[in-house]
């Protein structure tokens, strides 16, 4: 199963479905990793807001994203995203109708 980042603030309202979402992916059998932020952190509201980027908890969050991410990309090298500018593959010619 796909691993999977879990990543809840301290004062969000949905804290607690956010840990219980974890606990049912761990009992799933899901690699699971966990970050409950040190708030405030204004959560669900800071998502909306640019200026937020500069909160304490991106600091937090951040390194704990850019590893998995770098995890996740290093167990399945067969994910890339196609190179800028490079359009969608052209499909591959079938057997013609005659």
């Amino acid at each position: 199963m796909t691993p999977a980042l879990v990543a809840v603030g301290a004062d969000d309202p949905l804290c607690d479905e956010g840990l219980g979402y974890a606990q049912a992916l761990q009992a799933a059998g899901v690699a699971v990793q966990t970050r409950c932020l040190a708030g405030p952190t204004g959560w669900p509201w800071a998502l909306s807001r640019l200026s937020s980027l500069q909160a304490p908890w991106v600091a937090e969050l951040r390194p704990a994203l850019q590893a998995f991410l770098a995890e996740g990309l290093a167990c399945c090298p067969t994910v890339r995203r196609p190179a800028r500018g490079a359009g969608r593959p052209e499909p591959e010619a079938g057997p013609s109708a005659a």
